[in-house]
C-alpha cells in the first residue's frame, strides 16, 4: 500500500491497483523514491515551500499519479498528469479526486515522446517512464523542448533503471545523480538552446 509521505495530504492513501494487460509498464514510485526526489529539490532550491507554491508542475508517464499528488500535497500551484494508457490516467484521475484536487489538475492521454506544442510551461518536470525501453528518456526530452513545455526556472527530475543509459545534450546541466537500488534519479534543468 502507498501513502503521501507529507504536507497536507500526509498518510493518505494512493491507489496503485491495476490488473491484467492494464498491469504492464505501471510501476509506481515508491516512497523512498519520492522522499529522494523531493530532498534534492530542497536542498536545490533551499526554500521549497516558496517553489512549490508557484510550481506548474507536469507528471510525464504519471502511472498512478504518485509524484504529482506528492507534489500536490506539498502545495504545488497546478499538475498536469500525462500518460499515454488510458486506465493509468484513469487511476491518476481517481487519486486526484480522492484527494479533492481537481481544480488544481489536468489530465491528457498521450505518448510523452510525441507532444504537441504546448501553451503552458512547467518549472518542476517529473519524468519516470517505464525502464529499460531504448531513447524513451531522450526522446521525451526532445518532445518537451521542441514543443515548448519548459519553463525558464527548472528542475528536471528524471527516474530510470540504474542501468539505462543516456546522454543528456550541453542544453542540460546535471544537478545530482543518485542510485537507490535498481532505480536512478537523475536531476537536471534545461538552461535553454545554446
Amino acid at each position: 500500500m502507498m501513502r503521501i509521505i507529507t504536507g497536507k495530504h500526509k498518510n493518505r492513501k494512493i491507489l496503485t491497483a491495476l490488473k491484467g494487460n492494464n498491469a504492464k509498464n505501471f510501476r509506481p514510485s515508491t516512497e523512498k523514491t519520492r522522499e529522494a526526489i523531493f530532498n534534492i529539490i530542497n536542498s536545490a532550491t533551499f526554500e521549497i515551500e516558496n517553489f512549490m507554491k508557484s510550481a506548474n508542475v507536469l507528471d510525464l508517464f504519471c502511472g498512478s499519479g504518485a509524484l504529482g499528488l506528492e507534489a500536490l500535497s506539498r502545495g504545488a500551484k497546478f499538475v498536469t498528469f500525462i500518460d499515454k494508457e488510458p486506465s493509468h490516467i484513469a487511476i491518476s484521475k481517481q487519486n486526484v479526486e480522492n484527494f479533492n484536487e481537481l481544480t488544481n489538475s489536468e489530465f491528457i492521454v498521450c505518448d510523452a515522446t510525441k507532444l504537441k506544442s504546448n501553451y503552458k510551461k512547467y518549472n518542476l518536470i517529473l519524468l519516470d517512464p517505464p525502464y529499460n525501453i531504448p531513447n524513451i528518456i531522450t526522446s521525451s526530452l526532445k518532445a518537451l523542448e521542441e514543443g515548448n513545455w519548459i519553463d525558464n526556472q527548472n528542475f528536471i527530475i528524471i527516474e530510470h533503471a540504474k542501468r539505462d543509459k543516456f546522454v543528456l545534450s550541453p542544453e542540460y546541466e546535471i544537478l545530482s545523480s543518485k542510485v537507490y537500488g535498481s532505480s536512478a534519479l537523475t536531476i537536471c534543468r534545461f538552461l535553454g538552446h545554446k
